[in-house]
C-alpha cells in the first residue's frame, strides 16, 4: 500500500486501517527519520521502501 494513497485517507480510515492517530503517526516518523539519519552514516543496505511505507507496512501488520 502506498503511503501517497494513505495519506488521503480521512482520519477516520487512517486509524482503521493503522490503529493509530495520524498525529501519532507523524511523531512516529520523526523519530525513526532521526534514528535513520544515524544509521546512514554507519552504511548499510539501501531499503527498497521509503520510510513511511515501512512504518505503514509495519503498523499494518501489527494491526492484523
Amino acid at each position: 500500500m502506498r503511503y501517497e494513497w494513505v495519506n488521503s485517507l480521512s482520519p477516520r480510515e487512517f486509524r482503521r486501517l493503522t490503529g493509530i492517530k495520524r498525529m501519532t503517526f507523524d511523531e512516529m516518523m520523526l523519530v525513526l527519520e532521526e534514528a535513520e539519519y544515524v544509521q546512514e552514516r554507519k552504511g548499510g543496505k539501501k531499503h527498497k521502501l521509503c520510510l513511511a511505507e515501512r512504518l505503514l507496512l509495519t503498523l499494518e501488520y501489527w494491526r492484523e
